[in-house]
């Protein structure tokens, strides 16, 4: 989805029956929010104006819902569920407020954030080369949702800058560590191809960090906040 002036996009894996509640929930504030628009018109007495005066009862009915949407009272579509609902997770959380900007090129970087990709230490089962087949991976659904630039930026930052101190944790902990089963094996693939069996061998060898060690990287990893994590638990809020 392109960037649109004065939005921001996102577009996150939900399950199906979440997204299909979503639509529910949507379709009930839409009724209401016609609902409302009718009642506007009809004290207004549009039917009974003509010319100039119509016009300008039209538009007092236009800022008067314009008002009450950006009060979260009327949110009869589905980017207004979920602006909605992304305040009231962010304010929840305490993460309603100005965040600094983040380090230059820190949220352009390609692919996932450092901590939320696979798990580099995951072994192969056997007789796997360890990388998962792309067209053997089942998409899940997505949704597509755009935010008001203002708020879509406050949750990216929040997400941002909550996990900075794991990120920064985790950067230690993989130097000192160094790269699991899995990110050989993907290496063998970019170099080579494909993996062979001593590829695999290489990999199952590699040194293991202790018990202790791999529960700290599971602690921190699980301290990470995405924006996915903060628009998917916006998602849970709207529609339980």
């Amino acid at each position: 989805m392109s960037q649109v002036k004065g939005v921001k996009p996102f577009v996150v894996s939900v399950s199906v029956h979440d997204l299909e509640a979503l639509r529910d929930v949507v379709a009930v504030a839409a009724e209401a929010e016609a609902q409302w628009l009718a009642e506007a018109r009809e004290d207004a007495g549009l039917v009974l104006l003509r010319g100039a005066a119509l016009s300008e009862a039209r538009r007092r009915i236009r800022v008067e819902r314009d008002r009450l949407r950006a009060l979260g009272r009327l949110y009869g579509t589905q980017e207004l569920v979920m602006a909605r609902a992304v305040r009231e997770e962010l304010t929840a959380r305490s993460l309603m407020r100005d965040w600094p900007d983040p380090p230059a090129g820190e949220l352009s970087a390609p692919g996932r954030r450092w901590g939320v990709s696979p798990d580099p230490w995951d072994l192969p089962a056997p007789g796997s080369d360890g990388i998962e087949d792309a067209d053997e991976r089942e998409t899940p659904p997505r949704l597509a949702v755009r935010l008001p630039v203002e708020l879509g930026e406050t949750l990216v930052r929040a997400a941002y800058w909550t996990s900075a101190p794991a990120v920064d944790a985790l950067r230690e902990w993989d130097t000192r560590w160094g790269d699991g089963p899995t990110a050989i094996l993907r290496e063998a693939m970019r170099r080579n191809g494909g993996v062979s069996d001593l590829d695999v061998l290489v990999a199952m060898l590699a040194p293991r960090p202790e018990a202790a060690a791999l529960d700290e990287r599971a602690r921190l990893r699980a301290q990470i906040l995405t924006s996915g994590d903060l628009m998917r638990a916006a998602l849970d809020r709207a529609i339980r």
